[in-house]
């Protein structure tokens, strides 16, 4: 039986999905969040509020850089409304601030395009 090498990438690209999933799991439960009381903002103040859970078995790891792309393809309910999928952005942001992980400029990004953009 040949042992394959200790492959790095492949165990921080298995971590960094990991971590995305827990994300993505967190962004979907958003809609709960915001019949709490007790919303943080760490760093984008107002808009996509999550609550502390010190317990949580995973966290974001500030050794990795989260690059992500979120596709808003849908406009929100009535324009004075803020549209769901940047609340989702933000939350994302916030969760990673939360545990002092601050991606670099440009590695979060929105495209925001079709029914999202009514002008």
């Amino acid at each position: 039986m040949q042992h394959l090498p200790f492959n790095r990438r492949a165990t921080l690209s298995k971590r960094a999905h990991a971590a995305l999933l827990l994300a993505a799991t967190m962004l979907m439960g958003g809609a709960p969040l915001a019949a709490q009381d007790n919303l943080g903002y760490p760093v984008i103040p107002g808009f996509g509020g999550i609550v502390a859970v010190p317990s949580a078995a995973e966290r974001p790891d500030s050794k990795l850089r989260y690059r992500v792309l979120f596709n808003v393809t849908k406009a929100a309910s009535s324009p004075d409304r803020v549209n769901p999928s940047l609340e989702k952005a933000a939350r994302f942001v916030n969760l990673l601030g939360a545990d002092k992980v601050h991606p670099a400029a440009g590695d979060i990004a929105v495209i925001i395009h079709g029914p999202a953009t009514p002008l």
